[in-house]
């Protein structure tokens, strides 16, 4: 059902058609700024309709993305960049991280309107999806990634709520932690709305 709504953010309907649509724009683009298959992505973006389209963008290249929290410190989110060895970052044009090492990608909405075809690229089950990295409370944060069959067997267990197409699924946790998983992945693998 590619008319079907899969994102609602304030008065932007995003239909499943569109956001494949943007997610292969801008998968492109990430493609040709050098990112590669097996690589981590940070992204620097509020919970929004263009953080989605981002991860999903990211996931056609066959890399990992990295959400970052925003409210954490300028020299948390450098360190874990570092940590990662990101090969892009994608936020918003106010974003505080500028001079990296690496290609940054400012986003927004209208700019990823175009056409393009999808990426041939071939992604496993034991392959990267995205790393979430942990608070460091003792000592310095590690990276946990995540593979798509983990996030796969999570998303489709229904055993969180059993979602079903006309369902609306509120994307209240942080891009930074795990529980985005459920908000993001397990609604829209089963056709409903975030």
């Amino acid at each position: 059902t590619p008319q079907a709504p899969a994102l609602i953010d304030g008065d932007l309907v995003v239909s499943y058609a569109e956001l494949q649509a943007r997610a292969t724009v801008l998968a492109q683009r990430l493609l040709a700024s050098g990112v590669t298959p097996g690589a981590c992505v940070a992204l620097l973006l509020p919970r929004s309709a263009l953080l989605v389209v981002a991860e999903l963008a990211v996931l056609m290249c066959g890399a990992a993305y990295v959400a970052l929290d925003q409210t954490q410190p300028e020299t948390r989110l450098r360190a874990l960049l570092h940590d990662c060895a990101a090969a892009a970052l994608l936020c918003n044009a106010d974003s505080p991280l500028d001079a990296l090492s690496m290609p940054r990608l400012e986003l927004d909405w209208a700019g990823l309107a175009d056409e393009a075809d999808a990426p041939p690229v071939n992604v496993t089950p034991s392959s990267i999806a995205y790393v979430v990295y942990t608070s460091g409370s003792t000592g310095t944060p590690k990276g946990v990634a995540v593979s798509h069959a983990a996030v796969l067997a999570f998303a489709l267990s229904q055993q969180h709520a059993p979602l079903q197409p006309q369902d609306r699924v509120a994307f209240l946790a942080n891009p930074a932690f795990d529980a985005s998983t459920f908000e993001v992945w397990a609604t829209l693998l089963h056709g409903a709305t975030i």
